[in-house]
């Protein structure tokens, strides 16, 4: 379970490193489900005990940050996938000091008029 945990972390930083709001690179992430395989990863909770499930779930965020966000397609696809409410439940269960970062993404895929 450690092994998987941290390759789910080592490979959502990937992504958000390799992406990195490049339009290109955000559609191609759509059209091969990227939105569909993160959303589980930001309402990580196994049923097995960790201390870094909230690592995973933080990374989840970057990527989100880097691969879906300022893309209109997929911000639209987010939010109709029910990423809005996924973040909602990450912030329960989140310590203080991931808050913000979760909070600043979602005011910026609220600013967003075309989401």
């Amino acid at each position: 379970n450690a092994e998987y945990m941290g390759l789910s972390i080592e490979c959502l930083n990937l992504l958000a490193d390799i992406v990195d709001r490049e339009p290109h690179q955000q559609l191609l992430f759509l059209s091969c489900g990227g939105v569909q395989a993160v959303l589980p990863r930001i309402v990580f909770s196994p049923t097995y005990h960790t201390t870094r499930r909230e690592e995973v779930v933080l990374s989840a965020f970057d990527c989100c940050w880097s691969c879906i966000f300022g893309y209109a397609e997929c911000e639209a696809t987010f939010i109709r996938a029910g990423g809005v409410s996924a973040c909602l439940l990450a912030l329960e269960a989140i310590s203080f000091e991931g808050a913000p970062f979760i909070l600043s993404a979602l005011a910026d895929l609220f600013s967003n008029r075309t989401a």
